[in-house]
């Protein structure tokens, strides 16, 4: 789809190849996408796999989401499984993540809001340089390192002393 605008209402299986364009899919299954300078609106879906530039996804429930990105930016309401990204000059906001498996960030000059639900529990590893990685201290066991524009964390959080889920930082 190139220059264009399009609907599909629903898509089980389906490889995507955008540019320059809008298009909204309101039920899917799996969407392998390469976009450009696009817009894609996806109101619920099971797994998106991605490659992105200079793009605007906005996602309503989902349970997996992968994407190599630059210059854009990702709103998701819901996200259910696992959240694999790899982000430069991106922004990352999921609204509600009220159980995962795996959240793994790579992110150079970006920014990341992930609504985690407070009664999840994860080990987290994280490094961070010239920003910070925030997570509910008051239930949390971890080391931290922060010094010199530098922070790294390793550890626990939550209730739960041998959790399944994980985040990497």
């Amino acid at each position: 789809l190139s220059y264009s605008n399009g609907t599909i209402t629903e898509a089980k299986w389906i490889e995507l190849d955008i540019k320059y364009s809008k298009l909204g899919i309101t039920d899917s299954k799996a969407l392998a996408v390469s976009s450009k300078y696009s817009k894609l609106n996806v109101g619920n879906g099971t797994s998106i796999v991605s490659i992105s530039k200079y793009d605007t996804y906005e996602i309503g429930t989902i349970s997996n989401f992968i994407t190599t990105a630059a210059y854009g930016h990702f709103t998701i309401k819901e996200l259910s499984g696992k959240l694999q990204v790899d982000t430069k000059y991106s922004d990352v906001i999921v609204d509600n993540i009220p159980k995962f498996e795996v959240i793994k960030i790579t992110n150079s000059y970006g920014s990341y809001k992930l609504g985690i639900s407070p009664a999840a529990a994860y080990k987290l590893n994280g490094y961070a340089k010239y920003c910070s990685i925030d997570y509910p201290e008051n239930n949390a066991r971890v080391s931290r390192f922060n010094e010199n524009n530098e922070m790294k964390v390793n550890g626990t959080v939550g209730g739960n002393a041998n959790p399944t889920s994980e985040i990497s930082v």
